[in-house]
């Protein structure tokens, strides 16, 4: 998105080459073979910016440089996804394009959303609180580049074709995700850096002004969330040695904002910004040096594929059942199977091979319950937190050695 709306500002500012349509070209078929169809969000944001820009004497140039850029990547993306459509029998339009971008922007998937006017706000606070702390300047921001007090026609063109439509087009689709917004993070970032930049010149008006002070209503509440994270969750996730970082965590982040509102009210809006950035700077050391680490004694699936690499050779078949974490299969280091039904665990059970299964304790214990088990040799047990259920677990792994045999109790 970045790519493709640069040099298609860039192309705007001057007469349209070929090679314009080539580049963007380039990087929307490159888009879409690492995303799909959502690779082509440069191009709703390539149009507002056609719209906007609707008087330049070169529109009609514009618009055949754009289709050729858009034909260009389609060309590309084919090219490469025709093929591995082929090889994969006919499953990656199936499942790469139908499943995961047409059906996730239809109907809420994993969950990921629900009623449609219940979350068409959803990516407002995602934005206030994931543009943290920055999310300062932005009204001002807004402010002053609605008022064309910052920027040029082009660079102000640029950032609301950005901005606007992907924000749209996100908000629309019924799956949201917050890092599904993230395409639109540059250009917030460039309307930051626009409006620090003229905030100690007289360009900025009254109004900009206020709204630059007003940051602080978006600002506080964030960290004041985030502290209260950083002092109540040892606690509550009882982990002693996280105690005393989340204090000072806490305290650093207290300073930070109390030394930004005392700038930002005072009209200082550069030197706030100073501030925000270095203090932002030392927090993220310190919470990578002391409080990331401390995490480490409550995350289920090192200490699991530690006890597993030990305890197991290489070959040894690994399963899950009922605990969906992908990153098993990177500290594993081995293919996982993932169990979909109790029949197919019986089927697994059943075999005559050794291999190992990862299951949470209570779904183990209801099994237990109504099946006989035998040769089943717990050889690991981990209690943590599921933060995609947002709740506490227990995970053992078992050894299968030889057959298993079960009866229904």
């Amino acid at each position: 998105t970045a790519g493709a709306m640069l040099v298609f500002t860039y192309a705007l500012t001057s007469k349209p080459r070929f090679y314009h349509a080539i580049l963007i070209g380039v990087v929307l078929g490159f888009g879409m073979m690492a995303k799909g169809p959502i690779g082509l969000l440069p191009v709703p944001a390539i149009g507002t910016a056609l719209i906007l820009n609707r008087k330049n004497s070169n529109f009609t140039k514009n618009i055949l440089f754009g289709v050729t850029a858009l034909i260009i990547g389609c060309l590309i993306f084919l090219a490469w996804a025709l093929p591995a459509n082929e090889a994969a029998n006919g499953d990656f339009f199936k499942v790469f394009v139908g499943r995961h971008v047409i059906e996730r922007a239809l109907r809420p998937m994993e969950h990921h959303g629900g009623n449609f006017f219940a979350y068409l706000p959803y990516y407002i606070p995602i934005v206030i609180g994931g543009f943290f702390p920055w999310i300062l300047f932005l009204p001002g921001a807004f402010s002053a580049m609605l008022g064309k007090r910052i920027g040029t026609q082009q660079s102000r063109i640029l950032l609301i074709s950005w901005i606007v439509p992907v924000f749209i087009i996100m908000s629309l689709a019924i799956t949201k995700l917050p890092h599904y917004i993230v395409f639109i993070w540059p250009a917030l970032a460039l309307c930051a850096a626009y409006v620090i930049n003229a905030s100690d010149e007289n360009s900025l008006s009254d109004c900009d002004k206020m709204w630059l002070r007003r940051g602080v209503w978006f600002f506080l509440p964030i960290a004041s969330g985030i502290i209260s994270i950083f002092l109540i969750a040892p606690w509550f996730l009882k982990i002693p040695s996280l105690f005393l970082p989340g204090i000072i965590a806490a305290f650093i982040l207290t300073v930070l904002s109390v030394l930004i509102y005392h700038f930002q009210q005072a009209n200082k809006f550069k030197q706030s910004a100073k501030i925000a950035l270095a203090g932002i700077i030392v927090l993220e050391i310190f919470v990578s040096w002391r409080v990331i680490p401390a995490f480490e004694s409550i995350k289920i699936t090192p200490y699991l594929s530690q006890q597993i690499r030990t305890q197991t050779s290489n070959d040894v078949p690994v399963a899950m059942y009922k605990f969906a974490e992908p990153t098993l299969n990177f500290y594993v280091g081995r293919n996982i199977e993932h169990i979909k039904n109790e029949e197919k665990l019986l089927e697994w059970l059943g075999q005559t091979n050794d291999g190992v299964l990862i299951i949470p304790s209570d779904i183990f214990a209801g099994i237990q319950n109504r099946y006989k088990t035998m040769s089943l040799k717990q050889i690991a047990c981990k209690s943590g937190y599921n933060y995609s259920k947002g709740k506490k677990i227990e995970v053992v792994v078992l050894l299968r050695k030889g057959s298993v045999v079960y009866d229904k109790k």
